[in-house]
């Protein structure tokens, strides 16, 4: 199993924060998932929710705010204890500071196809600008938004998400291949894609259980 780092150190430090990275890659973690949404300035910024509450406390929408006002609000609510303020980051800013990670998975929530067609080209200007077709994949449930992503960069890893807690997602293996077909149009058994399955879901701090992890179905292209 592939440990993976869910949205930083969710559950051990502010989710989706520089902190919460940095907290967990000096426990040695070096496979991260993040979420991505679009600033109003057109920046990919990573945060969970396409709203600030309840990171934040601030009401408002991602997309009413720069990447600068993002980054100055403070993104300890409903988290554990953390003493430091801790804003909204920008994809770039944690990628400037995490060289020697192994893997993220940029996972892309739906939104509006206008918003969301901004995000896949910038998205894809950052990993061919960065290399980073080997050690980064974008995933979403939004199989629109994967088609466009493949379209752009047929180089760039795209995976389809379907969640279920554990140990439960073995029953989906119809809709899974339903949907491979649809993204793909491809329904032949050796032309599927890759499928890494696993990731942790909270930060792994003790034993895993089944109401402390979930399993992820992940189709590489």
């Amino acid at each position: 199993m592939i440990v993976y780092g869910h949205r930083g150190a969710k559950g051990e430090a502010p989710e989706n924060t520089l902190s919460g990275f940095r907290h967990a890659y000096r426990q040695g973690v070096r496979h991260f998932e993040l979420d991505i949404v679009l600033s109003k300035d057109g920046k990919p910024v990573v945060i969970h929710d396409l709203t600030t509450d309840r990171t934040t406390g601030q009401k408002g929408n991602v997309d009413q705010f720069t990447a600068a006002e993002l980054g100055q609000m403070d993104a300890r609510r409903n988290t554990s204890p953390w003493p430091n303020k801790a804003g909204i980051p920008e994809l770039e800013q944690l990628l400037d500071q995490f060289d020697e990670v192994e893997h993220f998975q940029f996972e892309v929530k739906k939104d509006s196809r206008a918003r969301l067609n901004i995000l896949g080209n910038r998205l894809t200007e950052i990993i061919q600008s960065r290399n980073l077709y080997q050690t980064a994949a974008i995933t979403s449930a939004d199989t629109w938004f994967l088609k466009e992503m493949h379209r752009r960069n047929k180089r760039i890893r795209t995976g389809l998400v379907s969640e279920r807690r554990f140990p439960g997602p073995w029953g989906l293996q119809h809709v899974w291949a339903a949907s491979i077909c649809a993204l793909t149009g491809r329904c032949v058994r050796q032309n599927l894609w890759k499928m890494l399955i696993a990731r942790v879901c909270t930060f792994p701090a003790g034993p895993l259980t089944a109401s402390r992890t979930c399993f992820v179905l992940k189709l590489w292209a």
